[in-house]
């Protein structure tokens, strides 16, 4: 949602519960955290549990439905990609702008510090998995870019590789009761390029959980902005 959204105090703060009164097919069962950014909820629907991701609109002058339409690509693109699972359904309102996918108890945060740990064998299948997902979203990105037509304007498509997951990190890999593992949240609204003398946007988009401990700040020619990768190799390198 670009860099013009960090500095955008909100006038009144409301429970996430507040906006999911604007979808009343979805029941508000918990708050799952809450950042400036963005509020998370577990729901639940007819089809099941769902995660919702709000962001609220403070600013009735940024347009949310090229993000939308974005994320429906997205969604047609990682069709049939079992290690992937971006979001289902997208809803705006004159409030907030939804974002829903299904709903799983453990992420890979949470599943390295539970009991029974993780075996050498474990790990190392979470990790082929997860290389799986990054391939899966490449591969059908490439195959499926002509079904939706060019996407050269998108600045979230990789020029060769056409879908990027734009915030990798280990509360967005999720993993079943079987060790299955998916890489979710797409993150097709996060910038690219932050500025450089300035940690806000940083904070604002990337480090709302504080446990952010790898990252790559790449800076370009002019020295004004830094390109952001979080890639899956930050992951693989973790003890």
């Amino acid at each position: 949602m670009g860099n013009q959204l960090a500095g955008v105090a909100p006038s009144q703060i409301f429970p996430v519960e507040h906006y999911l009164s604007d979808l009343p097919d979805l029941a508000f069962e918990a708050s799952l955290g809450s950042t400036r950014f963005l509020k998370v909820a577990r729901a639940r629907s007819e089809a099941g549990h769902v995660v919702v991701k709000v962001f609220t609109v403070q600013d009735q002058g940024i347009s949310l439905r090229g993000h939308r339409d974005r994320l429906f690509a997205l969604r047609r693109l990682l069709d049939g990609c079992p290690n992937c699972l971006p979001f289902q359904r997208v809803y705006l309102t004159e409030r907030a702008g939804f974002m829903l996918r299904q709903f799983v108890r453990h992420s890979l945060y949470d599943r390295m510090s539970t009991r029974p740990f993780l075996t050498q064998v474990e790990k190392r299948w979470m990790a082929f998995q997860l290389l799986l997902a990054v391939q899966q979203a490449h591969k059908h990105g490439v195959r499926k870019m002509g079904v939706f037509g060019p996407f050269d304007s998108f600045s979230w498509l990789h020029y060769s590789l056409q879908v990027c997951h734009g915030d990798i990190k280990i509360e967005n890999v999720l993993v079943s009761s079987w060790n299955w593992v998916v890489l979710a949240d797409f993150a097709s609204f996060k910038p690219t390029f932050l500025p450089e003398d300035n940690p806000a946007d940083f904070s604002y988009f990337f480090d709302t959980s504080r446990k952010r401990l790898v990252s790559y700040l790449l800076s370009n020619d002019n020295r004004q902005f830094s390109y952001v990768s979080f890639s899956i190799q930050d992951l693989l390198h973790r003890p």
